[in-house]
Parts: C-alpha cells; sequence; structure tokens
C-alpha cells in the first residue's frame, strides 16, 4: 500500500510540472527602432517632435499578442534616421528576425508614415503607407498596426483594432448626422461600420490542464479525508455565436467536458485511501473584463466514481461508490497570446445523495488552444 502510495504521489507530482512549465512558444520576436518623426518648414522636411510617441504606441499594441522590444542603439546617420544598414545591423545585434523602422512625416494637417520591416532570414523588405490628419492620430497608429498583423497573416489579431476603428466611425455618424448637407458621407459611414461590425466569429477548442486542493466542506467529512488533491483535464468548444457586447466586454459561452483524477487520504481514522474519478460536462460564460484579462462562470453535472480502501484492525476494506451532482465554478485567466493563457479558480460540487457533504476545490492550471483562437 505504502509503494501505491509514493507511485501516486510521483506521478501527481510529474503531472504538476508539466503543468506549471509548458513554454510559451507561440508568437515571434521583433525589434522597433525609434521612427523619426519630420516636419514640414518652408520646402524641406526638418527632424522634430510632434508630442506624441509612435514607437512606443505601435510597441503597445504589438506587444499583447508578440515579444516586441524597442532598439536603443546609436543610428549610423542621425539626421537620416534608420536605414537598411540599420535594420541589418539590429536584427543580428538582437538575433531576431524581424526590424520595424521608418518615418512619421507631418505637412501642415496632415499626417503621412511610411514603415518598413526588414526580414533578416530572407533579407526582403516590407513597406507599409499610411496618411491622415493629425487628428486622427490614433487612426493612423491602428492603420499601421492592422497592416502589420496583416503581413504576418494573423487576421485574429486585428479583432481589436477593429473594434476601435467601429468607435471611431460611430464618432464620425453621430458628427455628419448633425449636418444634413453631408447625408453622403453618412451613408459611406454607415456602410463601413456594418462591414467592419460583421467580423465572424469562427469556432475553437481548447484544451485545459489543472492541479488542485479539494475538501469537503462539513467539518466531519473533512476530518475523514485529508492531504487530498485534484488533476483536471478535458476539452473546451467554442461555438459561432456572436453576441453583443456587455458593458465594453467581450463575452462569449462555451462548452466543456472535463475529466478529474481525485486522490485523498487519512491517518486519523484508521487507514483510508481515496481514489476517484469525475466526468464534468459544463457550460461556461466568459467575460474579457480587461484587455487579456478574462472571468469565466461556470456550471454542470458530474458522475464520480469513487474507490476506497480502508484498514481497519489489520484488515483492508475494498468497496465503489457512484455519485452524481452539480457543479458551480469561478475562473480567472490571463491571456498571454491567442494559443496559451494560464488560470485559477475554485469550484464546488453538489451531490445529490442525501448526507454527502459539498465540496470545494481550488486550482491553478493552463489552457492551450488547439484550434480556431479567432473568438480572443
Amino acid at each position: 500500500m505504502k509503494e501505491n502510495r509514493a507511485i501516486k504521489k510521483t506521478l501527481i507530482a510529474f503531472l504538476f510540472f508539466i503543468t506549471l512549465t509548458i513554454p510559451k512558444v507561440y508568437g515571434f520576436d521583433m525589434v522597433i527602432i525609434p521612427i523619426t518623426f519630420y516636419e514640414m518648414r518652408g520646402t524641406n522636411f526638418i527632424q522634430g517632435n510632434n508630442g506624441k510617441n509612435i514607437t512606443k504606441d505601435i510597441e503597445n499594441q504589438l506587444s499583447r499578442y508578440y515579444n516586441v522590444r524597442i532598439s536603443m542603439e546609436q543610428l549610423s546617420d542621425q539626421r537620416a534616421g534608420a536605414t537598411d544598414f540599420d535594420a541589418k545591423r539590429t536584427a543580428d545585434r538582437y538575433q531576431v528576425n524581424e526590424v520595424l523602422y521608418g518615418a512619421l512625416r507631418q505637412n501642415g494637417s496632415q499626417l503621412s508614415a511610411e514603415i518598413r520591416i526588414f526580414s533578416l532570414q530572407n533579407e526582403q523588405i516590407k513597406q507599409i503607407f499610411a496618411s491622415d490628419s493629425n487628428e486622427m492620430y490614433e487612426r493612423l497608429v491602428n492603420t499601421l498596426c492592422a497592416h502589420v498583423f496583416d503581413w504576418y497573416r494573423t487576421n485574429i489579431d486585428k479583432v481589436d483594432l477593429l473594434r476601435n476603428e467601429v468607435r471611431d466611425l460611430r464618432a464620425e455618424i453621430n458628427a455628419i448626422n448633425e449636418k444634413s448637407a453631408e447625408k453622403v458621407k453618412l451613408e459611406k459611414a454607415k456602410a463601413r461600420l456594418e462591414a467592419i461590425e460583421n467580423v465572424n466569429k469562427t469556432f475553437s477548442l481548447k484544451v485545459p490542464i489543472s492541479v488542485g486542493y479539494w475538501s469537503y466542506v462539513e467539518n466531519e467529512w473533512a476530518e475523514i479525508i485529508q492531504e487530498t488533491v485534484e488533476v483536471t483535464t478535458g476539452i473546451r468548444m467554442y461555438p459561432k455565436l456572436q453576441f453583443p457586447e456587455i458593458f465594453n466586454m467581450k463575452n462569449e459561452l462555451s462548452l466543456g467536458l472535463r475529466l478529474g483524477y481525485r486522490n485523498g487520504v487519512t491517518g486519523t481514522r484508521n487507514n483510508l485511501i481515496m481514489n476517484g474519478i469525475l466526468i464534468n460536462p459544463s457550460l461556461g460564460y466568459h467575460f474579457n473584463v480587461y484587455s487579456n484579462n478574462y472571468l469565466s462562470l461556470c456550471a454542470g453535472m458530474f458522475f464520480e466514481l469513487g474507490f476506497w480502501e480502508i484498514e481497519d484492525q489489520g484488515e483492508s476494506i475494498h468497496f465503489q461508490q457512484t455519485l452524481t451532482g452539480y457543479t458551480l465554478g469561478l475562473d480567472y485567466s490571463y491571456q498571454f497570446n491567442r494559443m496559451f493563457s494560464v488560470n485559477f479558480g475554485v469550484d464546488f460540487y453538489g451531490y445529490f445523495t442525501q448526507g454527502s457533504s459539498t465540496v470545494v476545490k481550488t486550482y491553478f492550471g493552463t489552457v492551450i488552444t488547439v484550434l480556431g483562437g479567432n473568438n480572443d
């Protein structure tokens, strides 16, 4: 019996180690060389400062999905700004494949930007151009980042940028509505808004893995079963259902099936070992409360098959027990990128059988997206 207990503890420790050490392997590394600002003075563009930090603004958007750093290397020609030679040298210096650099020019009330992406792997340069008015600086940055995402074929990541553009378009529509003479612009803006809002969600499939501690709520049961641990995995499906935002929060529905292994031992009353297998279908509702932070509510049913072993005065008693009940759960997760997130939470298990104590479980784990991911 002691050997079996040691094997189980070793297995649990191994699974716990796997849960904590899954690497963040998704995404890519990029270095940004500070973008040079020029303003028109007379007939020439002169380096200046418009009070904005477009380099930092682009980094903030790209770093939500990728590993982005800003280079502090000295340029070969400070007046000329970053050149292709500087980009190649920066890629070698930081050991990355992509380097972003370019210039922002202001001519009166207009802004124009030229962004370049140097690829060390094939030594090719992608050029991105965008222009807008001074008042629409944020939209200009969003447009540039959208083109960068499109260059890497990550249209999924453009959803947040599209949402910002929807907000700007709503403001334009409200302003145009006040001017009856501009009905043509109103129709064009409405058409653009409808096209953006019709971004379709796609089906996605995720695999949660967690390790937790469980305990009976009632003291009488808690004294019988101690040193309790549970390992859980399963699948969670996110269907193509589009819900309106609630208080500016994205929200979505999911269907899940969890499989769990539950272990408990005690030495206070004889010598007892309990091994349990749980099957738990559930329905989840997820709220994107802020940036990459998600809060989830889950409810479902469960089936538990328990294997009990009790030693009493030298005799060993074995028996099985099947139970059913309901589950309620609250979960918080932080999404590092579209494919990987970490989470922790609490679950409550209520039994339909009279006399059985409610079980509460706290856990820590990770969620891996194996299919889709457009909903994030």
